[in-house]
């Protein structure tokens, strides 16, 4: 069926309040264009009046987690699978009984930007951010998808949103500095003695001056930008090996390329130096729970490829307790350290519901 006449009939429907028949045309819809943002858009609001309609309590909770298991189920295989599109079809049949379900908004958020459709997954952060106006996490998720779409103005208005929000926080501030140099210098035009209208490169001093700063503030996106911006602040290390912010920088590179021994050791090295940072235990702990969540994927493959091993099975079972323990641990003691910090306590409330430590 022709998608533009699927559109107007999800609307028809809309207008005369059948939210349930504007629903279903409308997960039609972008079952067959998954980019249709007004269609996606105009889903999340009739979902939301038929749950108003319908009641909001906690037995509709349930009812809606019955009734959206199966789509539960089917997104967790699409997205091991790496069939991000049905993984996206499968969060809309859980979101058709629940619209509010941050679990699913996010894995909606995630199945789409893996499957190319970073348009999709900023609507998605729109929404949850519209939902969660204290919440600092769709602000940072946003954040990223504007910056890898290149949309460098929109990045700097959310980061500057988040940074209002969380006054402390280190990446909001470090963000804004580094995309604003990207602005000046990709936006920026300035005036010369000798020729009108040449850009920031040729008002420089020389070419090589000008490189090297486009390098630097160069986002990466490949295998080839991230070992060069390695071997740049590797030479910057050589020459300040007591610099502690191009250790966090050469060791956040690292940590990047998965090459954590080597960021460890560029860590530690670090700390040594500033003991009173509190953002280098956060990325010591953030780089052991990426340790704990490899070797997790590496067991659950393992079980998934031989169901009846039940040594397997038991070393995942452990595998994840200690994992959990962990990340409480960690998290708890983040947020001790920074009781401001909304990020952190939304990390700890994710893990804690994840236990159904709903209180």
């Amino acid at each position: 069926m022709d998608v533009t006449k699927l559109f107007e009939r999800g609307k028809e429907a809309f207008e005369r309040e059948n939210w349930g028949l504007a629903v279903m045309i409308w997960q039609q819809l972008l079952a067959m264009q998954p980019d249709h943002l007004d269609a996606r858009r105009l889903l999340r609001e009739a979902e939301s009046r038929k749950w108003a309609q319908e009641g909001r309590g906690v037995t509709a909770r349930v009812l809606a987690f019955v009734k959206g298991l199966g789509g539960l189920l089917g997104f967790v295989i699409h997205m091991v699978r790496k069939n991000y599109e049905l993984a996206m079809i499968d969060t809309e049949k859980v979101l058709a009984h629940d619209p509010n379900c941050g679990p699913m908004l996010w894995g909606l958020a995630a199945a789409a930007t893996k499957g190319g459709h970073a348009d999709v997954a900023m609507v998605t952060m729109e929404y949850l951010r519209q939902r969660n106006p204290n919440s600092s996490k769709p602000l940072r998720r946003l954040g990223y998808l504007y910056e890898e779409k290149d949309d460098i103005g929109r990045a700097i208005d959310v980061w500057s949103k988040l940074k209002n929000m969380v006054p402390n926080d280190r990446e909001a501030e470090t963000k804004l500095r580094d995309l604003a140099a990207v602005k000046t210098m990709t936006d920026g035009k300035y005036d010369t003695a000798t020729q009108k209208g040449s850009t920031y490169r040729e008002s420089l001093k020389s070419k090589e001056d000008s490189e090297e700063m486009e390098e630097e503030h160069r986002i990466i996106r490949t295998e080839e930008d991230l070992g060069r911006a390695i071997e740049r602040v590797e030479k910057d290390v050589e020459q300040n090996p007591n610099n502690k912010g191009y250790l966090l920088q050469l060791g956040d590179l690292h940590r990047r390329a998965k090459n954590r021994q080597k960021a460890r050791e560029l860590y530690n090295r670090a700390q040594k130096i500033d003991q009173m940072d509190f953002s280098i235990p956060e990325r010591l702990g953030e780089l052991r729970i990426e340790e704990y969540t490899e070797r997790e994927n590496t067991l659950a493959k393992k079980v998934e490829a031989s169901p009846d091993d039940a040594k397997a099975k038991s070393e995942l079972e452990d595998m994840r307790k200690e994992k959990f323990d962990f990340c409480l641990n960690e998290y708890q003691r983040q947020v001790q350290v920074r009781p401001t910090d909304a990020g952190l306590r939304a990390k700890l409330g994710d893990l804690l519901y994840s236990v159904q430590n709903f209180d």
